[in-house]
């Protein structure tokens, strides 16, 4: 009778697990569960922290140094309008290369601002294609083709941190979760490689044609791996200008780690995941909360938030001279990746 006991009592366990899938609970929990971590672990490290010791360092920060963060930070935002000349090439879409750099900046940099698992950039992205005369069917596939191949830069940055050429070893082992955040992030560019080879990504991602042309494949692997390097080594510089004598790949390391926590966290932007474990890793190498969070807020305001302002002022020119429909472009492209996120997750 017991056997049959422990087999009725699995039985109904996976019943109730096949029935929380449906409605939605377990996609609900898993970002609960890691905002929940985030906040934990966060506010015990903000507790120490001294606003005023922050105002000082920023402050301290010569002419120099500053321009050489916003001239790195730009060139590192530009690098991300790499995909749409591949895509351009790919697709043959009849746009000007100046074009479709600005329409990646538009795109990439609302994308990194608001985050929503990439669909405010793929919403953005089609609008502004679309208003030069892309067929929507031609970009949506464009944009569905681009969406597997974004990660794949971090994904190998990812068995750079396994392999100990960016050291995050001390990292890991701290904190256990993220050593399965990574290598479960690596996991995905040998998945990718075996899977686009086959007829099935040829007809989701290549309009039916077959396979994509290896030379498509690399320049893709190469734009994603660029946009991931220059965003770390951003970071670095942001810290470099306040931390003294920790090697630049030590802080691209915790970046990258961070980056994999933010992705992981199944929500907008990281909703703070990113922040809470670039402090948890930089404060393994000795360095004190506030000046920590100091160059969280450099890194933030020059990396995502001057960028994304440039992007607003590209976005204005492209609706010129009808300026009401600045609005009716971020709303779509708000509306787009909320829909996407609310299908998705089921709420809120």
């Amino acid at each position: 009778m017991l056997p049959f006991r422990e087999r009725l009592a699995s039985l109904k366990i996976i019943q109730l697990v096949v029935s929380a899938y449906q409605k939605r609970i377990v996609r609900l929990i898993i970002p609960v569960v890691i905002i929940t971590l985030v906040v934990w672990l966060g506010s015990r490290e903000l507790q120490s922290i001294n606003p005023g010791r922050m105002l000082n360092e920023l402050r301290g920060l010569s002419p120099g140094s500053i321009i050489f963060m916003l001239i790195f930070s730009l060139i590192a935002a530009a690098v991300m309008s790499s995909y749409d000349f591949v895509i351009r090439r790919h697709f043959k879409l009849e746009v000007t290369r100046w074009a479709a750099f600005r329409y990646g900046w538009i795109a990439n940099t609302f994308n990194n601002a608001f985050g929503f698992a990439g669909f405010t950039g793929a919403g953005l992205r089609a609008l502004l294609y679309k208003k030069s005369g892309v067929p929507l069917k031609t970009i949506t596939t464009a944009v569905i083709f681009l969406s597997p191949i974004v990660i794949i830069g971090l994904s190998l940055l990812a068995w750079a941190c396994i392999l100990h050429i960016l050291p995050v070893a001390a990292m890991l082992q701290e904190y256990s979760w993220l050593r399965w955040a990574v290598w479960g992030m690596a996991a995905y560019f040998p998945v990718f490689m075996l899977l686009q080879r086959t007829p099935m990504f040829g007809k989701w991602f290549n309009k039916g044609e077959g396979q994509i042309p290896w030379k498509t494949i690399l320049a893709f692997l190469l734009s994603s791996l660029l946009e991931w390097l220059f965003a770390g080594l951003a970071f670095a510089v942001a810290a470099i200008q306040i931390l003294d004598g920790l090697p630049i790949e030590a802080l691209v390391g915790i970046y990258v780690v961070a980056a994999i926590a933010g992705i992981i966290s199944l929500a907008p932007g990281g909703l703070g995941a990113f922040d809470v474990t670039t402090l948890l890793g930089l404060q393994l190498l000795g360095v004190d909360p506030d000046r920590a969070v100091t160059v969280l807020l450099l890194f933030r305001l020059f990396y995502f938030v001057i960028p994304w302002l440039i992007g607003m002022v590209l976005a204005a020119l492209e609706m010129m001279p009808r300026r009401e429909k600045l609005g009716e472009l971020a709303g779509a492209g708000w509306s787009y990746s909320l829909n996407k996120w609310q299908r998705f997750w089921g709420w809120p």
